[in-house]
């Protein structure tokens, strides 16, 4: 094929790898101009605020202007030291990905229904115990990942989320866990997604 475009002509099959070069280095540039890595300079940079990455920075508690990034895709907030997402948090209309694993948190709030564009969520490793049935409103769900907390059930109507494709709930041996009578409904009701549901390592 490409001795035949050589032949044919060689400066527009030079401009056309050029031209998906060029497309592809923008892509790039794209990436890592809307991406953030502090809440300073995220804060001066509002409108450009596509994605925020804040591990492990000691987080006492869910940076209040995080809410002000309306453009924001992809959040990740793993590895801080925070308990509470606060109710703020619906004002993230665009939000697409949400990360907060090895966390304290110990609860998704009902305030998670706001997050109407949200695809993923992952809070494993965390300490959550209540879900709320707000989670029940994210029809655009398409993963969960509440893998190693200290769930004792999750709301029945998980099972409305038809574009919910993976639903992750493994558990530490010893540790609070989804029942198997539970996790037996979830699987009638979720035929087209996949569930992982096993105990998992030492207590």
């Amino acid at each position: 094929m490409y001795l035949f475009c050589f032949v044919i002509s060689t400066t527009s099959c030079i401009n056309g790898v050029t031209e998906r070069q060029n497309q592809n280095a923008q892509k790039i540039r794209t990436f890592q101009d809307s991406t953030f890595y502090s809440i300073s300079n995220a804060t001066k940079n509002k409108e450009l605020v596509e994605s925020l990455i804040l591990r492990d920075q000691r987080l006492d508690s869910f940076p209040d202007e995080i809410v002000e990034f309306k453009n924001l895709r992809f959040l990740d907030l793993s590895m801080n030291n925070f308990s509470s997402i606060p109710a703020g948090i619906s004002e993230l209309k665009n939000l697409e990905e949400l990360v907060i694993a090895y966390s304290k948190i110990n609860e998704v709030p009902n305030s998670i229904k706001g997050l109407k564009n949200l695809k993923r969520l992952v809070l494993l490793y965390s300490q959550v115990e209540v879900v709320d049935k707000g989670i029940c409103d994210l029809i655009k769900l398409v993963s969960i990942n509440l893998s190693f907390n200290q769930l004792n059930t999750l709301p029945d109507c998980i099972c409305q989320l038809e574009s919910l494709k993976e639903l992750n709930i493994l558990y530490r041996k010893g540790s609070k866990h989804i029942s198997q009578d539970k996790y037996v409904y979830f699987k009638e009701c979720l035929k087209h997604t996949k569930i992982a549901y096993e105990e998992i390592g030492v207590q």
